[in-house]
C-alpha cells in the first residue's frame, strides 16, 4: 500500500494522459459528490471540482480535516490507525504559484514531490517516485501481439495498466502498453521483437 498526502488535500486531480476521466466526467453533475467511511476516516470527492477532502473520525483528531494536519500529525494519525509502515510520499501542489524562493527552498528537500495540478509540472516525476516506491510490482513499457480471437489477454491489458498505442492489421493487434510487471511476465509469449 502507498499512502499519498500533500498540505492541500482540496486538490484537483491533474489531466494525466489516459486518466482524463479517472476522477472527473466530461459533463457537470450538479453538485453530486461520493465519499467512503471507516470507522476512522471519511473521504468525499466533489464531481464538479473533483477535489477531495477527508476528515477524521474518531482518536486524537476527530472533527478535524486531514487538510488541516501538519506533518507530524499525519504521521501521528498514521500510526493511530496502524499504517505507520507504509510507504509515503509527500505531494506539495500548486508549485506554479509559489515564488521562485519558496520553490528552491522547497527543491532541497529529498522526501517532497512538487507538482502543479492546473499545469502538470511535476506528474512525471510524481508517477516516477510512485512506480519506485512501489517496488512490489513495477511498471513495464512493452509491446504486445495478440490475435483477434485472445481478447481475455488483450482486456487484462487495458484492465491493468495504460494501453498507449493500438494497430490492427493483418489479423493481429499490437498493443504498445505500461503494464506491471506481473502481467508482462503473464503474457511473455505475447511480447513482440
Amino acid at each position: 500500500m502507498l499512502i499519498l498526502y500533500g498540505h492541500h488535500f482540496g486538490l484537483r486531480v491533474p489531466p494525466l494522459p489516459g486518466f482524463e476521466g479517472l476522477f472527473r466526467g466530461p459533463r457537470k453533475s450538479a453538485g453530486q459528490k461520493s465519499g467512503v467511511r471507516t470507522d476512522t476516516l471519511e473521504m468525499v470527492l466533489d464531481h464538479d471540482s473533483g477535489s477531495m477532502e477527508g476528515r477524521c473520525l474518531k482518536g486524537r483528531f476527530a472533527g478535524r480535516e486531514l487538510s488541516s494536519l501538519r506533518d507530524a500529525e499525519v504521521l501521528k494519525l498514521l500510526e493511530e490507525i496502524g499504517a505507520s509502515d507504509k510507504l509515503l510520499v509527500r505531494i506539495g501542489n500548486k508549485v506554479d504559484l509559489l515564488s521562485r524562493q519558496e520553490r528552491e527552498s522547497l527543491e532541497g528537500r529529498g522526501d517532497l514531490v512538487l507538482i502543479s495540478a492546473r499545469t502538470g509540472e511535476g506528474v512525471p516525476e510524481l508517477l516516477a517516485t510512485i512506480d519506485q516506491r512501489l517496488t512490489l510490482d513495477p511498471i513495464e513499457h512493452v509491446v504486445l501481439c495478440f490475435t483477434p480471437r485472445e481478447g481475455k489477454q488483450m482486456s487484462a491489458v487495458y484492465e491493468r495498466g495504460r494501453v498507449l498505442h493500438r494497430e490492427d492489421s493483418d489479423g493481429r493487434v499490437t498493443l504498445e502498453a505500461e503494464i506491471p510487471r506481473s502481467l508482462a511476465n503473464h503474457l511473455r509469449a505475447h511480447l513482440a521483437g
